[in-house]
């Protein structure tokens, strides 16, 4: 598995590295804990599965979504998401997720409705909704005469915000962007525990540099595939400017500094590439 990506090494992991949140948190007992602290006003059982990493798919051709950590206890759906850099798409991708995750709770025949109560949390290692609020509640409510219930919740936790708006969730923030601060707090002590125990595993570690390396063909895949959209842009361009096929290929092949022969493959894939890029 040779590669010029830099790994960071296994047993400097912490629970805001993704592939370790969600190793830890697809136990229940402890991904109970957590929910119960970040929504303490609401009745949250003991969660029935919790699954890391896991994939939806629509039946038709277009973007799927992956939870971090998905689970239920029957009443209530969860997806769990932890965010270390800020690329400005956190809200659009929990808009996403939280369809995504009612939809596949749905039997065919069945209306869209969430079954119980929804919720997209998000850990973000940045202050997310420069609100100064550690934490932020978006609520889609149906209202009636007889009742209002909040069906679909987006959270946002802005760890590094010191504001002291929701306590209870205070402690894991700061061992968030600590990763060692395991404080006076029983609950982060047992979740530290978990990471350190994680970290002694060594099929764990080999897991995580196969997840690692696959992250990092993914990337690679997404840069060829950005540059070749490019590509077809600019050909594109040339062409509206009255330039002919060849002298378009041409121009195109010396600024991406690529043989006449690439571009045209490129070209003759364009339907494919523009449809993933609209999706």
């Amino acid at each position: 598995m040779k590669t010029d990506r830099h790994f960071k090494p296994y047993s400097e992991l912490t629970i805001r590295d993704n592939y370790m949140f969600t190793e830890v948190f697809r136990d229940t007992k402890l991904l109970t804990g957590l929910l119960r602290r970040v929504i303490p006003e609401e009745d949250i059982g003991s969660q029935d599965i919790a699954i890391k990493e896991m994939t939806v798919s629509p039946v038709y051709q277009k973007r799927g979504v992956r939870f971090d950590v998905y689970s239920t206890d029957g009443r209530h759906l969860f997806d769990v998401e932890m965010q270390v850099e800020d690329r400005g798409e956190v809200f659009p991708r929990a808009v996403m997720n939280l369809s995504s995750m009612i939809i596949h709770s749905r039997e065919p025949s069945e209306p869209f409705r969430p079954k119980g109560k929804a919720y997209v949390i998000f850990f973000c290692a940045y202050d997310e909704t420069e609100t100064g609020n550690l934490l932020e509640h978006y609520r889609y409510m149906s209202r009636s005469t007889h009742e209002e219930k909040d069906l679909t919740n987006i959270i946002i936790v802005n760890c590094p915000v010191k504001a002291e708006d929701h306590p209870s969730i205070r402690p894991f923030a700061d061992y968030v962007m600590d990763g060692t601060n395991t404080t006076e707090d029983t609950f982060i002590q047992e979740v530290e525990s978990a990471v350190q125990l994680k970290k002694k595993d060594s099929e764990g570690e080999e897991r995580y540099m196969s997840y690692e390396y696959e992250l990092y063909c993914a990337k690679k895949d997404g840069l060829k595939e950005g540059e070749a959209i490019g590509m077809i842009r600019m050909y594109d361009a040339f062409r509206e400017m009255s330039m002919n096929e060849e002298e378009a290929v041409s121009k195109t092949a010396e600024a991406y500094q690529k043989t006449a022969a690439d571009v045209m493959h490129v070209i003759a894939e364009r339907d494919s590439l523009l449809e993933k890029q609209r999706i």
